[in-house]
């Protein structure tokens, strides 16, 4: 393999870069925990390109989200002169792309544990090729311990020499998930190599019925201290002068068909809250209230459907109601200069067809980003956007809220947003990111005394809504605001 240069501008970024690619070169794994947009690509390829000068590396593995992919072949190709490989598509393609040479090999998180039937094969062949170098992108898509997917991540990493995990919010949906994400990231050399051992160390399980982790006391010192043994963090506000961000919220009321349901989905969800919280506190056995739980979260899921003018049936049929929240799109896209690009955030595949329908009628160029568009498809879109032939990117949030880089726009408008904190936030810097020079809008839809304007306040309060519903104060709000919906 050939020795190459690494070309990067001497940006504002750079004297963080190199001091983070310094430190990453100290260690044979370490973590980049880095602001969104303050370059954790260019500084994998710097740690990798100093390796590969030193002969310690030639060959590196990427594992990152799906959305991200392209990022890294962009990258990879606008700063460096290594070859690269998105490895992606069936089984056999894998394979023969892996048997293919090249610098760099880029898989996604879901290729990982492998389809059930192919008996490990693309894990074989993985080991087989002897990676010098893995690059664990976006790490906090490891979550469970249990998981398959952490289980097959964790024994590659264990055999490859140096590795780098990254991610711009690496504090996960529960605290206690950071051991398993250390365990991925360093091998075990910061909490420990056995979950349960590193677990019992470090927290105390404080829930009732359904297990609750929370840091001890008399440790959360030295556990912040040990956050930063092998990682490294650069915050936007020390590198960058980026624009700020203004938040608009935009609001409308639910019609009578959508009023006269919403209440009867919320009158059964505060019947769950009360009989489950009821249960809980008779009973020591977590069945009850893990049950409240699961019987909790799908009508919460009905509620944003109603707001979103439509709900799945108990066949699984979709029910269509009228939408003024669609007409409150059309108002917001209304208000936006003819001239400028915008990016619209949606969850159900429901939210889809009325946007794009919506999309249509206005005239306006679109790309889509979702599970269902093909790879070459949504990279092109991508690349359209960001030329300025297209004016707007449509993207389910699970599917594009990581990773790539939408900076052609400054407007962001949530059709809905997710459950989760870190998709919120990841989704935000999109837009808000190194080379941003507008000040950045984010126009947040909601229907008026509904689940919508719950979820936005425990967003910005960082609570994903999971721990909502595992939190007593969090609980006790949400039932005051099905109480005070219920009276009107």
């Amino acid at each position: 393999m050939m020795k190459a240069t690494f070309q990067i501008l001497r940006t504002p970024l750079f004297t963080h870069q190199m001091n983070n690619v310094k430190f990453h070169l100290l260690h044979e794994k370490s973590a980049d925990w880095s602001d969104c947009g303050t370059g954790k690509t260019l500084t994998a390829l710097g740690v990798f390109t100093m390796r590969n000068k030193s002969d310690l590396t030639n060959k590196m593995l990427v594992v990152c989200p799906l959305s991200v992919m392209h990022t890294w072949e962009v990258e990879v190709a606008k700063h460096t002169p290594y070859s690269i490989k998105l490895l992606r598509g069936s089984l056999t393609e894998k394979l023969v792309e892996l048997r293919e040479p090249a610098h760099i090999y880029v898989l996604t998180y879901d290729s990982i544990p492998g389809r059930s039937g192919t008996e490990g094969k693309l894990l074989q062949a993985l080991l087989a090729k002897r990676f010098d170098m893995l690059v664990i992108d976006e790490v906090t898509y490891v979550k469970s311990y249990k998981a398959r997917r952490t289980q097959v991540l964790t024994y590659l990493a264990d055999t490859i020499p140096f590795s780098l995990a990254l991610s711009g919010t690496f504090v996960p949906n529960r605290a206690e998930q950071i051991i398993t994400i250390y365990r991925v990231a360093d091998g075990g050399k910061t909490f420990g190599r056995h979950y349960h051992s590193s677990l019992r160390t470090w927290f105390r399980n404080v829930g009732f019925g359904f297990p609750k982790w929370e840091l001890k006391e008399e440790k959360e010192g030295a556990f912040k201290q040990k956050l930063y043994d092998r990682a490294v963090r650069v915050r936007k506000e020390e590198c960058l002068d980026l624009p700020d961000k203004m938040f608009l919220t935009r609001y409308s009321d639910l019609c009578e068909s959508q009023h006269v349901l919403y209440q009867k989905v919320a009158d059964e969800l505060l019947k769950s809250i009360t009989i489950g919280r009821d249960v809980a506190k008779l009973t020591p056995d977590s069945t009850p209230k893990k049950l409240a739980l699961e019987y909790i979260l799908p009508r919460i899921a009905k509620m944003r459907q109603i707001t979103g003018g439509f709900i799945y049936n108990d066949g699984g049929a979709i029910e269509l109601l009228n939408n003024p929240k669609i007409e409150l799109l059309k108002e917001t896209i209304e208000l936006l200069p003819e001239d400028d690009q915008f990016v619209i955030y949606y969850i159900f595949k429901q939210d889809r067809v009325y946007i794009e329908e919506l999309i249509q009628q206005m005239g306006l160029t679109y790309g889509v980003i979702d599970g269902t568009v093909p790879v070459e498809h949504r990279d092109n879109d991508i690349t359209c956007f960001t030329a300025g032939t297209l004016r707007c990117m449509l993207i389910q949030q699970q599917s594009g809220g990581f990773g790539i880089n939408l900076q052609a726009s400054h407007n962001i408008i949530y059709y809905n947003h997710s459950n989760s904190v870190i998709e919120w936030q990841q989704s935000q810097d999109r837009i808000h990111r190194f080379g941003q020079t507008r000040a950045c809008n984010y126009y947040v839809l909601m229907m008026k005394n509904t689940i919508d304007e719950y979820l936005y306040e425990s967003m910005n309060r960082k609570m994903d809504l999971v721990n909502c519903l595992q939190n007593e104060e969090e609980v006790l709000r949400l039932k005051a605001n099905l109480e005070l919906i219920l009276a009107k």
